[in-house]
């Protein structure tokens, strides 16, 4: 079955594709960057490699588990934008703020708090995606923004290297992740 799609549907999915790779990228430079220097940063902070290694599971937990509620409260409210938007925000707002924990405990707080972030807007997002890539083309929609994501996610942990190696400290490293996202909440919002 053909399903004929005018070049105003054309052009707004491409531009939704567009944008949501552009928040991908910069989101993904933002919580990358962050997770390549999270280990040590909570050493620095006196946690032990227990304890990295507990935050790290029950983070990664959290944005696994809570998937399947946000996905399921995206649906039934049908606010997959507001939803989005929510999850970004929250994951933008938090790695920043890395800089300015003062405990290990702060720290593992705001990690935890990242990763929920994530679990709340994949869902959304996901459902944002579909939509415009079925007015494009699935294969080439999912392709384009996942080249994008995948850019950030390298480009986040050099631009890490790079800040600790020039400063010897990670807090300075994890303000610099405030302009991509920065980026990605401007990104967010064009589409």
């Amino acid at each position: 079955m053909t399903v004929t799609v005018s070049k105003e549907e054309r052009a707004w999915a491409i531009r939704v594709i567009l944008c949501f790779g552009l928040v991908s990228l910069f989101a993904d430079m933002t919580y990358e960057g962050a997770h390549s220097i999270i280990g040590p940063f909570l050493k620095d902070l006196g946690a032990t490699a227990g304890q990295v290694g507990i935050i790290a599971g029950l983070g990664e937990m959290v944005a696994a588990s809570l998937r399947l509620f946000s996905g399921r409260f995206a649906d039934r409210t049908r606010n997959y934008w507001g939803i989005a938007i929510l999850g970004y925000a929250l994951n933008l707002i938090v790695v920043p703020a890395l800089a300015f924990a003062g405990n290990w405990q702060m720290a593992a707080l705001l990690v935890v708090a990242e990763r929920t972030g994530k679990a709340l807007r994949g869902p959304a997002r996901d459902v944002l995606l579909s939509q415009a890539t079925g007015k494009v083309g699935h294969g080439f929609g999912f392709g384009v923004h996942a080249a994008m994501d995948q850019t950030g996610a390298v480009v986040g942990p050099l631009m890490m290297a790079y800040a600790v190696s020039k400063s010897h400290h990670f807090g300075p490293a994890f303000v610099r992740l405030g302009i991509p996202a920065a980026g990605a909440l401007v990104a967010l919002l064009l589409a």
